[in-house]
C-alpha cells in the first residue's frame, strides 16, 4: 500500500536588500527588515516536511530556472492529501462556468 503524501498551503516571504550592508547571510536567521528593503511574498503548496513556520527554504524561479535562497515560511494551512491538492489545482479553469461573472 502506497504511503499518502500530504501538502500544506504556505505563505512565504523573502527580504530583498537594496543596501548590501548587512549581508543577507547575517540576516538569514531573522525576518527583520531594514528601511530600504522590500519584501517578496508568494503562496505555494509545500510537502508537509517543508511546511514548518520559520523554516528557511530555497525556491526555484519558474521564469529563470534559478534557485533563490532565503525564503521564510510565514504560515501554513492544515495538511491535505496530495489527491485533494491535485484536484483543486485546476479549479480555476471552471470558475467562469460556475460563477455569474
Amino acid at each position: 500500500m502506497a504511503k499518502t503524501k500530504f501538502y500544506c498551503q504556505c505563505s512565504l516571504q523573502k527580504i530583498v536588500r537594496r543596501d548590501p550592508d548587512p549581508p543577507a547571510e547575517e540576516v538569514r536567521g531573522t525576518c527583520k527588515r531594514q528601511p530600504k528593503d522590500t519584501i517578496k511574498t508568494t503562496v505555494t503548496w509545500l510537502p508537509l516536511k517543508y511546511a514548518l513556520v520559520g523554516r528557511w527554504l530555497k525556491l526555484k524561479n519558474r521564469d529563470t530556472g534559478e534557485w533563490e535562497d532565503h525564503w521564510c515560511v510565514m504560515s501554513a494551512s492544515e495538511p491535505r492529501p496530495a489527491a485533494v491538492v491535485e484536484a483543486m489545482s485546476r479549479d480555476y479553469l471552471n470558475q467562469r462556468n460556475v460563477s455569474d461573472v
